[in-house]
């Protein structure tokens, strides 16, 4: 099943790969608008232990989506989310993310490419 409609030069596709796995796609500039969207798909389709995040083509992103990835992943933390692997080489982007991780105690990996983020998924969750 797959949300949040057609990938645009804006925007975020999300899907979910198996029961274990939920992937987004995000484009564009990441604002709190773009995460409440990934919350609420991700709740539509049902959480899943790992989140894989591609956001090798965001532009930046703005404030006001720090604090709204802080409540998606608290979100998703109640609902069963347990990982989330981001893949992005933008640096401002992966300390965002980290920050992010922290405050929501979600355990959060920052990978450079796909077979990176895949090899961070393979890994088995901590108890």
């Amino acid at each position: 099943m797959t949300l949040g409609g057609k990938a645009e030069a804006y925007g975020q596709v999300t899907k979910k790969l198996s029961s274990a796995v939920v992937h987004s796609v995000l484009t564009g500039r990441v604002d709190a608008r773009m995460i409440e969207a990934l919350d609420r798909d991700a709740t539509l389709l049902g959480w899943a232990p790992s989140w894989l995040i591609d956001a090798t083509n965001i532009l930046g992103f703005t404030p006001d989506s720090v604090p709204a990835g802080v409540r998606t992943l608290e979100s998703g933390r109640s609902k069963g989310l347990r990982r989330i692997v981001i893949i992005t080489k933008l640096p401002a982007a992966r300390m965002a993310a980290r920050t992010i991780g922290l405050a929501a105690s979600v355990d959060l990996h920052v990978a450079d490419d796909r077979r990176a983020a895949d090899e961070l998924l393979a890994t088995p969750l901590r108890r």
